[in-house]
């Protein structure tokens, strides 16, 4: 009944965890309220479907078709019942540099062996480009996560589960 609003929220989260990226604080922030706002879909499915006839056997196989429910599920609980999740940092530095090209023909005529001419048609260099900044990236990662997926794209994966979850639930009539 509420899960679509409570999926957009997540939805929400997970675009300011892309926007702010570079700080780490912040990031870590929205990646809370996003662990909670997209693990309320999962409990939202539960309460409307369990007490239908096989809603808790369509609930159980549906959360158990998608490994990055459980994973999120676990997230969620140490966050709020233990302690804040901290992903992994891993800091990335991009540089650029860049040069300048230039062309030189030469030509020379001979006659009978001897050189009789020469000319040389040269492209000054271009002048060399002011070089941008260094561009510093972070990228999150859990350490406990099997696959190699940093947290946003796990976090994609993730909504996309539970939209599919959504999705299924409202199809079998075990959600409106």
């Amino acid at each position: 009944m509420h899960e679509a609003r409570k999926l957009a929220e997540a939805e929400y989260f997970l675009g300011r965890m892309v926007a702010l990226q570079n700080t780490r604080e912040e990031f870590v922030w929205n990646l809370s309220a996003f662990l909670t706002a997209a693990r309320t879909v999962a409990q939202y499915a539960y309460e409307e479907a369990t007490p239908k006839p096989k809603g808790q056997g369509w609930y159980d196989a549906a959360v158990a078709a998608h490994p990055s429910i459980k994973f999120f599920r676990g997230k969620r609980n140490v966050n709020i019942h233990s302690e804040p999740v901290e992903p992994q940092t891993a800091i990335g530095v991009e540089l650029s540099e860049s040069i300048g090209l230039g062309e030189a023909v030469a030509i020379q005529i001979f006659e009978a062996g001897k050189l009789v001419g020469e000319t040389r048609v040269e492209t000054p260099a271009q002048p060399r480009a002011e070089s941008p900044p260094p561009v510093v990236r972070l990228h999150y990662r859990f350490a406990d996560w099997p696959g190699s997926e940093d947290v946003i794209t796990l976090g994609r994966i993730y909504l996309d589960a539970l939209g599919a979850l959504v999705a299924d639930g409202q199809a079998k009539g075990f959600l409106s």
